[in-house]
């Protein structure tokens, strides 16, 4: 992948792919933490359609500002956020 140099973090072109979870590994924690603050998105009307487009063109990954956690919260409840 082209990788491109940003102020604060590196960022790479990256593709977003769907895999089942027993293909991940066995840790990982589903985490809704942000429920309380933000109602979850409706997953068929919004959220899969979504999925559905950016697994059609490649992304820019950063682990600041734009990593998986950020892409997870914006599908979610569309607020782009992490603790990490």
């Amino acid at each position: 992948a082209e990788t491109k140099l940003l102020l604060f973090g590196r960022a790479i072109n990256a593709s977003v792919k769907l895999d089942p979870l027993d293909v991940v590994g066995k840790k990982y924690k589903v985490r809704n933490y942000l429920d309380d603050k933000h109602p979850p998105r409706d997953f068929y009307v919004l959220i899969k359609p979504e999925i559905d487009e950016i697994m059609t063109k490649p992304i820019t990954f950063d682990i600041l500002f734009n990593n998986s956690e950020h892409q997870a919260t914006m599908l979610r409840y569309g607020v782009k956020k992490s603790e990490q």
